[in-house]
């Protein structure tokens, strides 16, 4: 039997899946916008295929995996390699540019959806990635 704080934390779990979700269709857009910025053309297809699936209502478990990439674009990870497209396009960005503030929340609200999502697959029976 579940502890009733685990439950309610699976809960509340659930809701920020939801509003993560509701995010992704609502600005998806920026998202789109946030890799074309920090990645190139091929990550704003990724971001742009994500978008797509979240707003038709694929399971939102499905995409953890481009998610996690997203998340890892838009953290910087890939910056790390300085010869990489990633690092030049980092370097190039001003930091007083709106997109990059942009592209920070949507670092942020990738982050906040990835971990709920993490949180509430176990619950739904699928093996955790």
């Amino acid at each position: 039997m579940h502890h009733p704080a685990l439950i309610r934390r699976h809960i509340a779990a659930a809701r920020r899946v939801d509003e993560f979700i509701t995010w992704l269709a609502g600005s998806g857009d920026e998202l789109v916008d946030a890799a074309l910025l920090l990645g190139g053309s091929t990550w704003g297809r990724v971001a742009a295929n994500v978008v797509a699936r979240a707003s038709q209502g694929h399971d939102p478990s499905d995409l953890l995996p481009q998610l996690r990439r997203l998340r890892r674009l838009l953290q910087l990870e890939l910056a790390a390699d300085l010869a990489s497209e990633e690092a030049e396009r980092f370097m190039a960005l001003d930091p007083d540019d709106p997109r990059a503030d942009s592209a920070r929340i949507c670092a942020e609200a990738l982050d906040h959806g990835i971990r709920a999502l993490e949180l509430v697959r176990p619950v739904l029976g699928r093996e955790a990635a």
